[in-house]
């Protein structure tokens, strides 16, 4: 009875280790997933086809960029990468105007005494940068 006994406790202590070494695998497996994986060129062009084809009205739906705050926010985004958030927010208050589905905004003049300005275009239909520049 006391082999019976000592085999039991010892295929259930196999068994818990298998168990815990499965669950650690999930979890290691589950943290180290991508936020993304990168499309080789034929799967590119396939998705940007299928995308063209069911998209093709999309000049007729609400902008992408239908306000200035939401603008605002795009070319930050760009213009923070390209030349620094410091540098940019230093050109406060920005200047803005939209004509017909391109947004312009421009750095302070007032900062134009501390390296110049920056100045962008997007479009406000898909949020393409159309020009960037800042001065010197």
């Amino acid at each position: 009875m006391d082999s019976n006994i000592k085999y039991l406790i010892i295929k259930l202590f196999h068994m818990r280790t298998i168990l815990y070494v499965f669950i650690c695998c999930i979890i290691l497996q589950s943290c180290n997933d991508k936020k993304w994986i990168k499309l080789d060129k034929a799967q590119t062009v396939e998705y940007f086809t299928i995308l063209k084809e069911s998209h093709s009205n999309m000049y007729n739906r609400k902008p992408l960029l239908y306000n200035e705050d939401i603008a605002v926010n795009a070319a930050e985004v760009y213009l923070f990468d390209r030349y620094g958030m410091s540098n940019i927010k230093n050109e406060r208050p920005y200047q803005i105007g939209k004509i017909d589905n391109l947004w312009v905004i421009v750095g302070s003049f007032a900062s134009k005494k501390n390296g110049g300005y920056f100045e962008i275009v997007i479009d406000a239909n898909n949020g393409e940068v159309l020009k960037m520049i800042h001065g010197e």
